[in-house]
């Protein structure tokens, strides 16, 4: 019989619109969430939460910056030993207007080290994701371009620095078994997802419609888009895809070592989580009250946490293993 799901909420001390964008599951059955919470003498705060497995909270981290703009945590990466990686947006009030930033936050709540990007025009990060040999990659957009951007494991620059397309945003990175990098995004409404190898393009999938999430299928990719999931091989060819389903809106998708796949979305008016089998045979499915989630994540134990909002709130539910 499966568990009980393990529920969280978070609502602010000033009872402001608060989301969470991003989740990430460590092995041991620990997550963290990241998003936006909103402050009445300081706008919107990058913020973010660890949990142990068992739900109770581990730490808590806010980022506060001087002007009162629409500042966010975008992704998340789980570290071991009870750290996270950060990375998001934040409004600086000058020329520079919205901003980029990366932080690691250590098993205190308290930033091991911050980048704060203030470049001329505007610049920001969506996600991020760790590479095989322990550095970071993180994307968004910088000035109407799609942004990919190297770091190393203390948040140095590794030289690999990748502007492309026009009207084009980085929405998702992450990184294959082979250990090439995925990236998602769209340009104009149309989605793509650009491998990188050895920092150089291997291949790119053009979608018709806008890219709402990826994770690696093996050495594949699985994409989240016009609200159902489609999964690529390494040669970029259609491996197999989900059927239309009038109630259900997809909207985001994780990979599990076993090469399984757990997507999070809509159905009816309840959140759903649901299982593929590598081969695209659905194993299960899942869902609770209303809520609307954005992100997904799974371990190799078999837990799966997906957060989103309900009525304001920050929402976060764990299907444990």
């Amino acid at each position: 019989m499966p568990k009980t799901p393990i529920v969280r909420t978070y609502d602010d001390d000033d009872h402001g619109t608060d989301a969470c964008h991003a989740v990430a599951v460590a092995d041991d059955g620990s997550f963290v969430v990241a998003g936006e919470v909103q402050r009445l003498a300081e706008g919107r705060n990058a913020w973010a939460r660890r949990y142990a497995p068992n739900g109770d909270v581990a730490w808590t981290y806010e980022l506060h910056t001087p002007s009162e703009g629409a500042d966010a945590a975008r992704g998340v990466v789980a570290l071991d030993g009870g750290a996270a990686v950060l990375a998001g947006q934040w409004y600086s009030g000058s020329p520079s207007a919205v901003n980029n930033f990366v932080a690691q936050v250590g098993s205190n709540g308290s930033a091991q080290w911050l980048q704060e990007g203030e470049l001329a025009g505007t610049d920001q990060f969506a996600s991020v994701a760790r590479t095989g040999t322990g550095g970071l990659v993180v994307a968004g957009a910088r000035d109407s371009q799609a942004w990919v951007h190297g770091l190393d494991a203390s948040g140095g620059a590794t030289g690999w620095d990748v502007l492309d397309g026009s009207d084009a945003s980085a929405r998702k990175v992450a990184v294959a078994a082979s250990g090439d990098v995925l990236v998602g995004g769209n340009s104009g409404g149309q989605g793509w997802v650009t491998r990188y190898r050895g920092q150089q393009v291997a291949g790119t999938v053009s979608i018709d419609g806008a890219v709402t999430d990826i994770a690696p299928a093996g050495d594949g990719v699985a994409i989240i888009s016009n609200d159902a999931l489609a999964v690529y091989d390494a040669n970029g060819m259609l491996a197999w895809e989900t059927p239309a389903e009038a109630d259900a809106s997809w909207r985001a998708v994780a990979a599990r070592p076993d090469g399984s796949l757990v997507v999070a979305g809509v159905l009816g008016d309840r959140l759903a989580v649901r299982v593929y089998a590598a081969n695209g045979h659905k194993r299960s499915q899942r869902t609770v009250a209303g809520a609307v989630p954005e992100a997904i994540a799974a371990n190799g134990a078999g837990d799966i946490v997906v957060c989103g909002s309900r009525s304001g709130d920050v929402y976060v539910v764990k299907f444990p293993r």
